[in-house]
């Protein structure tokens, strides 16, 4: 998954905790941040709950075992939501858009800038300048 062309987008979110994801995902898509750990299966809720499950996973690097104790769920399901938010990036132009604009919106995102011929490369948050 991390040779995907939404792996590398969301490589620019300064996204550092689980629960830093879920609240960022579930103000996107204006639900409560508790629905996203909730039972429901319908399309509202299921495309944030494959969403913050793959950032989670792939993004934050979490293991699988670690991502589906806090995410409540066994390691199939997630190996299942990530599967299915990378193809529907892959084939939903809507949701494509919707991704730009997620990483768009957020508040913290990285730029790299490179300073001369240096090869070190230096991750900056484009709004408050912090360097990591």
């Amino acid at each position: 998954m991390k040779d995907t062309a939404l792996y590398e987008k969301l490589q620019y979110l300064k996204l550092t905790s689980p629960k830093q994801v879920l609240q960022a995902v579930a103000q996107e898509w204006n639900l409560p941040y508790k629905a996203l750990l909730g039972q429901e299966r319908s399309r509202k809720f299921a495309v944030p709950k494959q969403f913050s499950t793959f950032i989670v996973r792939y993004v934050l690097d979490f293991p699988l075992e670690a991502t589906a104790l806090f995410l409540r769920k066994n390691s199939k399901t997630i190996v299942s939501r990530c599967n299915a938010i990378s193809n529907l990036y892959d084939t939903d132009k809507e949701f494509k858009e919707l991704v730009d604009k997620f990483i768009n919106n957020s508040p913290h995102k990285y730029t790299k800038i490179f300073y001369g011929y240096c090869p070190k490369c230096v991750k900056i948050c484009v709004s408050c300048g912090e360097e990591f």
